[in-house]
C-alpha cells in the first residue's frame, strides 16, 4: 500500500525538485500524491495538475484533517518553515522538511525540542548543511 503523502508548498524549488521526485515515486506505487497545498491556490492548482496530486488547496490545516495523511513533505521559505512546522507537530504526522529547519540556532532548536515534546518525527533533507 502506498504512502500517502501531503506536500505543502508549490514554489520553484518544489517544482524543480520534490514534485518530480514524488511523482516518480508515484509512478511505482510507492507514495500516493493526496494532497499539495500552497498560500497561493493558483499555484497549487497548477502544481497538482503537473504532478498529478489528487487535491490542490490554500488552506493547509482543514485539508491535512480531512486527508490524514501518512507522511507530510514540507518545503517552504525557510522563514516560514519552523512556525509552519510548529503548528503541525501536534496532529503527530511524520514531517520531511527542506533545510533548514529554522532561520537561527534558537529557532531550530524550538523546533526539535517541540518534536521530541509531541513524539512527532521530523527529519530534514540534508545534502549540505553547515
Amino acid at each position: 500500500m502506498p504512502l500517502r503523502i501531503a506536500h505543502i508548498g508549490a514554489g520553484e524549488w518544489s517544482r524543480y525538485a520534490h514534485g518530480p521526485t514524488l511523482q516518480r515515486l508515484a509512478e511505482r506505487s510507492v507514495v500516493s500524491l493526496e494532497l499539495i497545498c500552497d498560500l497561493q491556490l493558483e499555484r497549487a492548482r497548477q502544481f497538482s495538475d503537473l504532478f498529478h496530486y489528487h487535491r490542490a488547496s490554500d488552506n493547509i490545516h482543514q485539508m491535512l484533517a480531512e486527508v490524514r495523511p501518512d507522511a507530510i513533505v514540507c518545503t517552504v521559505q525557510p522563514s516560514a518553515t519552523a512556525e509552519l512546522v510548529r503548528s503541525m507537530l501536534p496532529l503527530q504526522i511524520p514531517l520531511f522538511i527542506e533545510k533548514p529547519p529554522g532561520v537561527s540556532l534558537v529557532e531550530a532548536t524550538s523546533l526539535a525540542t517541540a518534536s521530541v515534546a509531541t513524539g512527532t518525527f521530523v527529519a530534514f533533507n540534508r545534502r549540505s548543511i553547515p
